[in-house]
């Protein structure tokens, strides 16, 4: 009962802070995120406060890169986000509802927009999953494979109320779904139910499921205990002390998992399902946290794992040690501007120089400017905004549009000019 009472004390406060009169930002709970290796560094994201928020761990310190909203005004809040490392290159996805985007986060903190596409079936989405050459997402029109240049593969009449308990195996042959009582093994060619298995559960909640390809089984926290399942439904169990149970998390090779039960992390061992450390959270950082979301991520110095804590994001090293924390605070998000275009002047003669400013485009993005039949080039800065010097073409004198295309964004914005 203490812990229950603690962990709605904990979500009171945020409510209570986001919505006192006259506060001047929000601070929202960190309670889920992604995290990956990439060329010896550790980066890892979240989408928790409705920007895409990135940060990287170097030498043990946790530095935040960038946080960034959907270019889309009316969608204007992520949901989800995902790394995948393609071509040596890194690239983060996310989705905002009706868009899914593909951004190329290699040389943080610049994000330059890659794709962005909306599914022509009027899907909504809500989740992000990978296999080992593929992208899943999760929504309303069930589950869709997406190849890395955003084309759709193949889909599934698979469905959750949460995106992360929806997952896939590496080789894309399985998933492995948890609903409000149990989990389920579906087969992704006969979409064929292979195994199903209750579950203690007393709050619905996200449960990141862990799946182990190489020993052929998955692990999942639901309110009880750890559980380890096999594809037969033969189950063994680690009791945990928590009425909640949240992520499960591991890497290939490894003879242990990692989980998180609202007052702290466990780390257990896979042959015997026995425990091997255990670190209280509740008092780490700023003081008031609750251990929801966790990736574990490997480094040269051995594991790391990110903890979404909820007043802070938490680095452990392998022992559950804390190495660094970051606070939750008011919003800093880089929110798009409108999107504009103006010039310095609206009137000129053939071969006169004006100077045309945009501004709501996506970050990094290629802009193509049109006068009449003379275009132009331009790339936008983080913030989507850009400068450019055209010269007025050699065209009739009447009234013409100068437009602005976003050509990954579509975004565009047009304003008139007279020649005289």
């Amino acid at each position: 009962m203490k812990k229950i009472i603690i962990f709605l004390a904990i979500i009171l406060l945020f409510f209570t802070v986001s919505a006192a009169p006259g506060a001047q930002g929000e601070i929202k709970p960190y309670y889920t995120g992604e995290a990956i290796n990439y060329n010896n560094q550790i980066i890892f994201g979240t989408v928790n406060t409705g920007a895409l928020e990135l940060f990287c761990l170097e030498n043990d310190r946790i530095y935040k890169e960038l946080s960034l909203r959907s270019d889309e005004l009316e969608y204007s809040e992520f949901f989800d986000l995902l790394f995948v490392e393609e071509n040596y290159r890194l690239y983060v996805y996310a989705i905002n509802g009706r868009y899914l985007y593909k951004y190329d986060a290699t040389n943080l903190p610049e994000l330059i927009l890659v794709k962005k596409v909306m599914d022509n079936s009027g899907d909504y989405f809500y989740g992000l999953a990978k296999t080992n050459e593929r992208i899943v997402s999760v929504g309303t029109r069930g589950v869709k494979t997406w190849n890395y240049s955003l084309q759709v593969v193949n889909s599934h009449d698979v469905h959750s109320t949460f995106a992360k308990n929806i997952k896939v195996s590496g080789n894309g042959n399985y998933f492995f779904k948890v609903l409000k009582d149990n989990i389920r093994i579906i087969d992704g060619f006969y979409r064929d139910v292979v195994m199903e298995r209750g579950l203690d559960i007393r709050d619905d909640h996200i449960r990141n499921i862990y799946n182990d390809d190489i020993m052929g089984t998955v692990y999942v926290v639901d309110d009880a205990s750890l559980k380890k399942i096999y594809f037969n439904g033969v189950t063994e169990e680690f009791n945990h002390i928590s009425d909640f149970g949240y992520d499960a998390d591991s890497l290939p090779g490894r003879d242990y998992v990692y989980f998180s039960d609202g007052i702290g992390v466990v780390k257990i061992r896979k042959s015997n399902m026995e425990p091997l450390d255990l670190l209280f959270t509740t008092n780490l950082g700023p003081g008031n946290g609750w251990a929801m979301g966790l990736r574990a991520v490997n480094s040269i110095n051995g594991d790391r794992v990110i903890l979404f804590n909820g007043d802070s994001i938490l680095a452990l090293d392998h022992n559950l040690d804390m190495l660094d924390y970051y606070e939750a605070r008011e919003s800093d998000h880089l929110l798009p501007a409108p999107l504009s275009l103006n010039l310095d002047k609206y009137w000129g003669a053939p071969g006169t120089y004006i100077t045309v400013q945009g501004s709501g485009f996506g970050p990094n993005e290629n802009v193509e400017i049109a006068f009449a039949s003379e275009k132009w080039n331009i790339r936008a800065n983080q913030s989507g905004d850009f400068t450019k010097l055209i010269a007025v073409p050699a065209v009739n004198s009447g009234r013409r549009d100068i437009k602005a295309t976003g050509l990954i964004s579509s975004l565009t914005y047009s304003v008139s000019f007279e020649v005289f």
